[in-house]
């Protein structure tokens, strides 16, 4: 399965407790070179930001013509111990093109990412 845009997440940590403080996701449409490669209008980023299986906060960004790459970017409060940050990227249609997890974890101090590429023929 081949999404229409690569989305790629990180944590930024606060370097006073090595805990994440924010998070950064980029969408980048795939390039013409790229299968599939084709306009992309009217997507969205959603994105649930979860603290042990308990949502601390979420959020839209709308994406008019995405033709270029995208950044999108959100604060984390308190100190976190176990965090994962589920992003996906939707269709007009309301149909996800992409899904994507990013785990962090304080015991383990890495980030571990999944992903979940939509079908591109829905």
């Amino acid at each position: 399965m081949n999404a229409p845009a690569a989305v790629t997440a990180q944590w930024n940590n606060d370097k006073s407790n090595d805990a994440p403080a924010s998070f950064t996701v980029t969408v980048k449409p795939n390039s013409i070179a790229s299968i599939p490669s084709y306009p992309l209008h009217g997507y969205r980023l959603s994105w649930e930001l979860y603290e042990d299986a308990k949502l601390l906060s979420h959020g839209e960004q709308n994406f008019t013509d995405l033709n270029a790459a995208e950044s999108v970017s959100g604060n984390i409060e308190g100190k976190p111990h176990k965090l994962q940050l589920h992003l996906s990227l939707v269709r007009p249609t309301g149909e996800v093109a992409a899904e994507k997890n990013l785990d962090w974890n304080a015991g383990r101090q890495q980030a571990k990412q999944t992903d979940n590429a939509a079908d591109p023929t829905q």
